[in-house]
């Protein structure tokens, strides 16, 4: 992924933010980054 993106007012250009979720099957983790995406 070389995917970027601009925050107004600054000029650097900073790369995705990248979060890792674990946990065992059942958990609800895609449950937990769903709701992060929203």
């Amino acid at each position: 992924m070389n995917a970027l993106h601009t925050i107004p007012g600054r000029t650097k250009k900073l790369p995705p933010l990248r979060v890792g979720v674990g946990g065992p099957v059942g958990s609800g983790k895609t449950t937990l980054v769903e709701m992060l995406c929203k």
